[in-house]
C-alpha cells in the first residue's frame, strides 16, 4: 500500500470514530442535561472533552494533511447517515403502521 492509500484509509477511519465519538459526547450531554438534577462535574468533563479534546484533535488532523480531508469527510458522512437511517427507518415503520 502507497502512501496516498493509507492516507486515504486512515482519513476514512478517523473521520468515522471522529464522528462516532461525538454522536456519543452529545447524546451523553442530552441526557445530562435533561435529567432533573444533572452533575456540574459530570457536564463541565463532557464539555472539556468534546470542545477542549475531540474539536482540536479533528482540526488538528485536517490542518496537518496526516489524513485525506475528503477521506475524513466521508468517514464523518457515512457514520452520520448511518445514524439517521437508524433513527429514519423505526419512525418511518411505526408512522406507516397507523395509516
Amino acid at each position: 500500500m502507497s502512501l496516498p492509500d493509507s492516507r486515504i484509509i486512515l482519513g476514512f477511519i478517523a473521520g468515522g470514530v471522529w464522528s462516532g465519538l461525538n454522536l456519543l459526547l452529545l447524546k451523553q450531554l442530552a441526557a445530562l442535561l435533561s435529567s432533573p438534577t444533572p452533575s456540574r462535574r459530570r457536564l463541565v468533563l463532557l464539555l472539556i472533552a468534546k470542545f477542549g479534546g475531540l474539536y482540536p484533535f479533528g482540526i488538528w488532523v485536517l490542518w496537518s494533511r496526516v489524513v485525506s480531508p475528503w477521506a475524513f469527510a466521508a468517514g464523518f458522512t457515512v457514520v452520520l447517515a448511518g445514524f439517521a437511517f437508524r433513527v429514519a427507518v423505526p419512525a418511518l415503520s411505526r408512522s406507516s403502521s397507523h395509516v
